[in-house]
């Protein structure tokens, strides 16, 4: 008492027994709850079972407007792992034509060699569906491996039908015997790469089963790439070759001379 003497606690208050909290966490000056799990990997992925919330977290923030619910754990690494593989793949394909476009001195023979990357992945998005495998950040890495891989055939191909124009023979014979004389060493490069993965994405081992991902992207991406290569990329040369005859015509004449290959320079007849 404010005298100095004491008395029983029950006379100055009423006691109370109940839970209370043995931490208080806030992030973002917020009070915040961690709900942590982990996944059955043999049952569904972390991707798979966030993607079954969505729904039922969508209506519990519709019903309580002062909760806000974020995924953090795999999903955020996920996340970030992503944005950084867009960016290193945005570097690779810069790097790649850089190097093509010192090796061709030409800015559009470099694009019609970087057709071949679109190729590549719809192969190992197909690879994916038809194996049964989701995408995960595995197959993006492979994505981003397979970009300096895919590229390396059409190269086989646009440097030999260069060559074979300079040479003195017409365009399109030299498309036709560039396709033609270039078709078992673009089909054995592919295939020793192929078949090397082969093993891995037929490993049933869970250390091995974790990596199939990748070598799906990868195998798949090239063997798409291989046959739409020996197709697409001399159909692209001629029409970009189509192109810019057409744009010469237009710019200096119709006397104006036609480059041999797409973007070299032209002179005036």
């Amino acid at each position: 008492t404010p005298t100095g003497q004491m008395v029983p606690f029950c006379e100055v208050a009423r006691l109370v027994e109940d839970e209370g909290y043995s931490a208080i966490r806030r992030i973002d000056q917020r009070r915040a709850v961690t709900v942590s799990a982990d996944v059955n990997q043999g049952l569904a992925n972390a991707e798979e079972v966030t993607a079954a919330l969505t729904a039922t977290i969508t209506q519990l923030e519709r019903d309580l407007p002062g909760v806000r619910i974020d995924f953090a754990g795999n999903k955020r690494e996920t996340a970030k792992s992503l944005g950084s593989l867009k960016r290193d793949f945005v570097i690779a394909v810069l790097l790649i034509f850089v190097l093509l476009v010192a090796l061709f001195q030409s800015y559009a023979q470099p694009l019609i060699v970087l057709t071949a990357i679109p190729f590549g992945l719809n192969g190992a998005v197909a690879g994916h569906f038809l194996l049964g495998y989701p995408l995960t950040i595995l197959s993006m890495i492979g994505l981003v491996a397979l970009t300096g891989i895919v590229v390396n055939d059409a190269l086989i191909m646009v440097d030999f039908i260069n060559k074979e124009v300079k040479e003195g023979k017409p365009l399109f014979e030299a498309i036709i015997d560039g396709g033609r004389r270039r078709l078992r060493p673009i089909i054995l490069t592919s295939l020793t790469t192929i078949l090397g993965l082969a093993p891995l994405m037929l490993e049933q081992s869970f250390q091995a089963r974790f990596l199939i991902p990748m070598a799906i992207s990868i195998s798949f991406g090239l063997g798409f790439a291989t046959v739409l290569t020996l197709l697409v990329v001399p159909s692209i040369y001629m029409i970009v070759h189509d192109l810019q005859a057409l744009a010469t015509r237009i710019w200096h004449g119709p006397a104006a001379a036609i480059p041999k290959t797409p973007g070299t320079s032209a002179g005036l007849a």
